[in-house]
């Protein structure tokens, strides 16, 4: 039984499984994959420093709780711990992609403001516009939505080593952009009254420009 319901833990499993050409099954420590792949040790430890360094004004799209801790065993791996969403009635928040497509304007505003201020700061996370599992969608009243995210991990070349276009900034926002848009297509619902038309037009001026 979870002696914390309101809090959530991820932890990193031992092993990761990989599939290549269509039937190989190969298992690699979790640890040394990552640092062969990646150049990184620890998942859990990336996702903390990338939430603290997120600018001002994507804080409030973080959960409020965030903290690094051991999770007690001999093996001396982390703990990612957030605490738990939920809507104003009380139960727990979906993700974007349990809940399925919402025309929620101020959802909408907010995921508008997310996306304007990674192209702002540069600072462009992939994973967060991937398949809607990253983001919950909080219900704050009977109309009022806005979104939280719960994976900021995947950010710049580094995560994707063998894509070398990737190392042009000018690439990587054409994937950010590609994603943003499939993001949009699958989850905004077409019953939304007033979309806005100026972040998509920011998006389509950065496609021209490279």
């Amino acid at each position: 039984m979870n002696e914390h319901p309101d809090l959530c833990a991820k932890t990193i499993k031992p092993t990761i499984e990989k599939q290549y050409f269509g039937r190989l099954k190969v298992t690699y420590p979790t640890r040394y994959y990552l640092l062969l792949q990646f150049g990184i040790a620890d998942l859990n430890k990336l996702e903390w420093e990338n939430v603290a360094s997120l600018p001002q004004e994507m804080r409030m799209y973080a959960p409020p709780i965030v903290d690094l801790a051991n999770n007690g065993d001999e093996t001396g791996e982390t703990m990612f711990v957030s605490s738990r969403a939920f809507d104003y009635d009380g139960t727990p928040s979906k993700t974007l992609l349990e809940h399925g497509p919402t025309s929620n304007a101020e959802f909408w505003k907010h995921i508008e403001k997310i996306a304007d201020c990674m192209l702002d700061s540069r600072k462009l996370f992939f994973d967060i516009f991937n398949m809607g599992q990253n983001i919950v969608i909080q219900k704050c009243s009977a109309s009022e939505s806005r979104p939280l995210l719960i994976d900021v991990k995947r950010s710049g070349k580094r995560m994707y080593p063998f894509q070398l276009h990737l190392f042009l900034p000018s690439e990587q926002r054409k994937k950010f952009s590609r994603r943003f848009q499939a993001f949009r297509e699958r989850f905004e619902d077409e019953e939304r009254e007033a979309p806005s038309e100026t972040f998509p037009h920011m998006l389509g001026q950065f496609d021209e420009a490279v």
